[in-house]
């Protein structure tokens, strides 16, 4: 038998059931029927809104993931930048050497002048 016959015949069986209540329990039925329908139906939208409000948030994470890597790449950045002034001014000297240093003038011994 085909899927579509066997709900039919399904259907069918159950309509004919409901038939065969009386009018208080095909009432109490069909709230029951119409509350399950409620509850599935609030279900399912829940998880839809579960699915789109996960969604969002990860999107946000990435996002912010995504800032934060550019702001650490710009860091670093300006750093490299600021590392080699800063070196080459380390490195680089400007002050003149010191002249040499004059020697004093020698002694003239006083016994060497004196004796011829």
């Amino acid at each position: 038998m085909s899927e579509q016959k066997k709900n039919g015949s399904a259907f069918q069986d159950l309509r004919n059931s409901f038939e065969g209540l009386e009018v208080d329990e095909q009432a109490r039925f069909l709230v029951e029927a119409a509350l399950s329908l409620v509850a599935n139906g609030a279900r399912e939208a829940g998880n839809a809104v579960q699915s789109v409000v996960d969604d969002l948030v990860e999107t946000i994470q990435r996002e912010r993931e995504a800032e934060q890597a550019d702001e650490s790449e710009a860091e670093a950045g300006a750093e490299k930048k600021a590392e080699p002034k800063t070196r080459a001014k380390a490195g680089k000297t400007t002050r003149k050497k010191a002249a040499p240093k004059k020697s004093a003038p020698k002694a003239k011994s006083s016994g060497d002048d004196t004796a011829a």
